[in-house]
């Protein structure tokens, strides 16, 4: 898994260490709803948020309610390119949550973030000091060129994959 993220994502080679930085899980929907309780865990507020999608998948919704965080749903509309726009979610907000989920590509919309999106989404994580899901199961099913991709971002802005952590599916590019 290692050597396949340095072969997808060129500047990450050989900066994914697989007994630091690698999970193996039965599938990603496993890790997407696991991953909540230590992002909780290292971020304890009185009122945890998690930033979800919407449209979303269950497993983000179902993570947010067992770990007791609220769901704070971001509408995902064709005038936004069908991404949340991250320039409107409220500081407050921010500073409550614990894990921000994004789907790139998305289901059911298709829809990819380019890599400025992705900047932000981590730039935003790192300065509220929340955890960024990089919900990436179908980041091998493209057209024209693989999509970026939210580790490779994050290593290309500061060196560093901080905050950030990337969701893969074996499933999806077999």
């Amino acid at each position: 898994i290692a050597d396949w993220m340095g072969r997808r994502y060129p500047i990450l080679k050989g900066k994914i260490d697989a007994e630091q930085h690698v999970l193996p899980l039965n599938g990603s929907r496993e890790g997407l709803f696991s991953a909540i309780f230590p992002a909780i865990a290292r971020k304890p507020a009185a009122d945890p948020v998690v930033l979800i999608p919407n449209p979303f998948y269950q497993a983000y919704a179902a993570a947010a309610a067992a770990s007791g965080a609220s769901p704070a749903f971001l509408r995902a509309r064709a005038e936004e390119s069908f991404l949340p726009s991250l320039d409107s979610i409220d500081e407050a907000l921010l500073a409550r949550t614990v894990a921000f989920y994004l789907c790139t590509p998305s289901n059911p919309q298709g829809a990819v973030a380019e890599r400025s999106y992705l900047a932000r989404a981590v730039a935003l994580a790192r300065r509220f000091d929340f955890l960024l899901f990089a919900d990436e199961c179908y980041s091998e099913i493209y057209d024209d060129g693989p999509p970026p991709g939210a580790l490779e971002t994050a290593f290309a802005e500061t060196g560093s994959l901080a905050n950030v952590a990337s969701f893969q599916s074996l499933s999806k590019r077999s």
